[in-house]
């Protein structure tokens, strides 16, 4: 999922055509792309499933909001989270 939104947000055009060039062989480059979404998604189902196993209904939508509210590391998470989010909406404008 993120090779995809990645290669579009970060002007994926000229990226993409570096990345099939420099390959050895460059028709496995879709075999590639195909392996690389899958395993990321099959990564997020565990970790979805894991994590509504471990915690069942107590899980929210939004993962910040399962996160302490008064820890440092939880507030510094939330504060990466706001500026990547700041961060990504310059560039799809």
């Amino acid at each position: 999922m993120f090779l995809g939104q990645g290669v579009v947000l970060f002007e994926g055009n000229l990226a993409l055509l570096n990345l099939y060039s420099e390959l050895n062989e460059p028709k496995k480059m879709f075999e590639s792309v195909v392996y690389a979404h899958l395993s990321q998604t099959v990564l997020c189902l565990v970790l979805g499933v894991m994590t509504y196993w471990a915690f069942g209904q107590l899980t929210e939508t939004v993962v910040l909001y399962n996160l302490p509210h008064e820890s440092i590391p939880a507030l510094m998470t939330e504060c990466f989270s706001i500026l990547v989010i700041v961060g990504s909406f310059s560039i799809i404008i």
